[in-house]
Parts: C-alpha cells; structure tokens; sequence
C-alpha cells in the first residue's frame, strides 16, 4: 500500500482520508502543474460564478444552505468579500476625483475648497478617507451582523454564522455597485443609485433569509440596513474629528 506524500498516512483512494492530498507521484512534471491550474483556476471561477448567482437570485436558499453545511461549490465568505472589496476600490480610484468635485458642488457649492475646518480642507480629508476605503469596508459586516443578530433573534444564529452571512450579502452589494462604477464613468451622477440599489439588496437578502416576507420581517430587514448605515457613518464621522483633531 502507498502512503499519503503530506502526512504519511496509508492511502486508501483516491485522496487520503487524513488529509485531503489527492494521490500524487514524487516527481513534478509539467502535465501535473498544467492540471493543477486549469483546475484550481476553473474550479474557483466555478463557484465564484456560481455564489454570484445564487446570491442574486435567491440569497435566503443560498445562505441558508451555506449555514447548514452545504458549502462545497461555494466562494468562501471573507475571500468572497476580500476579492470584492479589492476589485471595488480600484474600480473606485478610477472616478475618485470626478466624484469628489461632483459632491462638493452639490453640498458644499463651488467654493468647496475654501473650506478649513481646523486647518484641513474639505478635499484633503475627502481624499484621506478614499485612500483608506479598503480598510473602512472592514468595518461593515461585523456591524451587520450585530443588528441582524439582535433583530433576528428567531433565526438563532451565533456570531460566526452572522458574520459569514454579512460577508456574503455586503460582498454582494459591492459586486452591484461595480456595475454602477463603470456607469460612474460615463456620468458621476448614476453613482447617487449605488445607495439605493444596495440598500434595497440588503432588505430583499434579509428578507429571503430570515422568510420574514410580512410586514414586520420588512421593517426589521429595513431597521437592520438603517442601523449599519448610521452606525458606519458615526464611526466615520468619529474617525474624521479625530484626523482633523490630530491635524489641527
């Protein structure tokens, strides 16, 4: 009998039972390396595909039978949300500039620059918090998870299973925003739907998942994306103060 390369233990099949080291020769040659890519590359578009999809579609299914345990064909939850905040933010960098001149004329008018609250002007600050956005995302899904928690009591979900849901659903959220990027391009404007159409997302993902389709699943679904609106926004609100503070 053979025994597994990785950990030595005696193989009985294809991939050992210990393990999970599918059953390999001691040498590399090329057709191996060539297989291993095509298949770890497909295989990953795979089910990233197909994560997409049915997160689309029917999220409540999705995330109900990735807490159940069927995770196989599935993009795991924090790679799925890196990989879209990553593509998100330089996505984002493209129009960065457009978008703070078009915010900045409609609040601020066209003397935005003049403003200096505590020695920092307006677009500096603006342009601090763009270059830390991979950073702020972060901050989402635990927030998420916490108020879908406490609003979702019935659904007797722990911490854990909470966050891998927010990671799915925000992770979503930022894959329709990408699309709304592209059209930012074209005309800064079509960047003020991207609130709106998340924000719909994440009360219809709700929804579906908790099977609250009444009134009330609505509200809570509702109370659930407001609350980590709000907080995020305090806690950047939060993070600005400090940052003029710091360098005033």
């Amino acid at each position: 009998m053979e025994n597994c390369l990785n950990c030595g233990t005696e193989l009985k099949g294809k991939f050992c039972y210990n393990c999970g080291q599918e059953k390999i020769s001691k040498r590399l040659s090329l057709k191996s390396l060539f297989h291993d890519f095509i298949h770890s590359t497909f295989h990953w578009e795979s089910s990233f595909a197909h994560t997409v999809k049915e997160l689309l579609v029917s999220p409540g299914v999705f995330l109900r039978n990735f807490i159940n345990g069927k995770r196989k064909s599935y993009t795991k939850p924090v790679s799925f949300f890196i990989l879209l905040v990553t593509v998100f933010v330089i996505s984002f960098h493209f129009f960065s500039d457009n978008f703070v001149s078009f915010v900045n004329k409609t609040f601020l008018g066209e003397n935005a620059e003049k403003y200096h609250p505590m020695g920092v002007s307006i677009v500096e600050m603006q342009h601090f918090f763009f270059n830390k956005l991979n950073y702020f995302y972060f901050v989402i899904p635990p927030i998420f998870a916490l108020y879908l928690s406490l609003f979702f009591k019935k659904m007797k979900l722990n911490f854990a299973e909470a966050m891998a849901s927010s990671f799915y659903v925000i992770g979503m959220g930022l894959f329709i925003s990408l699309f709304l990027v592209f059209f930012a391009l074209i005309n800064v404007k079509f960047w003020s739907i991207r609130l709106i159409t998340t924000f719909a997302y994440y009360v219809y993902a709700l929804m579906s998942f908790s099977n609250e389709k009444t009134a009330a699943g609505f509200f809570k679904s509702l109370g659930v994306t407001l609350l980590t609106y709000v907080t995020f926004a305090f806690l950047l609100s939060a993070l600005a103060f400090i940052y003029l503070f710091a360098a005033h």
